[in-house]
């Protein structure tokens, strides 16, 4: 039961991007809700997955979270995992 938010750019188009807010049950979905991912200036990593337990226990719910290179890959980006 996690709650996943990703952003990446399509295909070669560098003036736009694609967000992906999804979960793997209702408890899932319920975690993306404390996240308002478009609200202009917030500052969210590219991907960010949580489970349940961040109703509980706060940041120790998060489970990863990190950046994409410059060239929109995972080799060149920077993420942390618990």
């Amino acid at each position: 039961r996690t709650g996943r938010t990703r952003v990446r750019a399509p295909g070669q188009n560098r003036s736009a991007s694609r967000v992906a807010v999804s979960g793997t049950s209702l408890t899932g979905m319920r975690v993306n809700d404390r996240f308002p991912v478009f609200t202009s200036g917030a500052g969210y990593p590219d991907l960010f997955v949580a489970d349940a337990s961040l109703f509980e226990v706060g940041s120790q719910g998060a489970r990863g979270a990190g950046f994409f290179g410059n060239d929109w890959s995972v080799a060149a980006g920077e993420f942390a995992w618990r």
